[in-house]
């Protein structure tokens, strides 16, 4: 069952992933995003939020903050 939202509602998500490289023995990339919503009406919500993508081998010599 899907969960409607009402307008004025805020919503909120955040999303951690992250990948390892040589043979899953060393963190490779990941992927940090929290982000925060407002409902408009009963089809349109609006969203500002962040992404922090750091990464290091084997994609990069040396870690890298994005």
């Amino acid at each position: 069952m899907q969960k409607i939202f009402k307008p004025g509602e805020m919503l909120q998500q955040e999303e951690i992933l992250g990948c390892f490289g040589t043979n899953a023995s060393r963190f490779a990339q990941g992927i940090v995003r929290p982000g925060i919503g407002y409902v408009l009406n009963e089809k349109t919500s609006v969203w500002l939020g962040y992404g922090w993508i750091p990464a290091g081998r084997p994609y990069l010599a040396a870690v890298v903050m994005e």
